[in-house]
């Protein structure tokens, strides 16, 4: 009689564990879900932004590089001064084309 006892209890508890045991998960599939879903939202709505570095070349000449993604243009300097008055230019003429 003790061994169906046992074997009672046994199944209890593993049927509370199993129970306690499906929230985690959903709580874990939910929360991928929004993180995908933030990063979704992220991507969609960020405004396309002005990406600039800068690289050598191997006899030490330093180069930069700028790229809009908002008129997909690029381009490459010699000098940061020249690179800052691209991207002054482009941004007066962006910003006087939204009026």
């Amino acid at each position: 009689m003790k061994t169906s006892e046992n074997c009672f209890d046994r199944e209890r508890l593993e049927a509370l564990y199993i129970q306690e045991e499906q929230p985690v998960k959903e709580t874990k599939v939910f929360s991928i879900l929004n993180s995908i879903w933030q990063h979704l939202v992220t991507f969609f709505t960020k405004e396309p932004e002005l990406k600039v570095w800068k690289r050598s070349d191997r006899f030490g000449n330093i180069w930069w590089e700028a790229y809009d993604p908002f008129s997909g243009s690029s381009a490459t300097f010699g000098c940061e001064v020249d690179m800052l008055e691209w991207i002054e230019r482009r941004y007066h003429r962006n910003n006087n084309s939204m009026f």
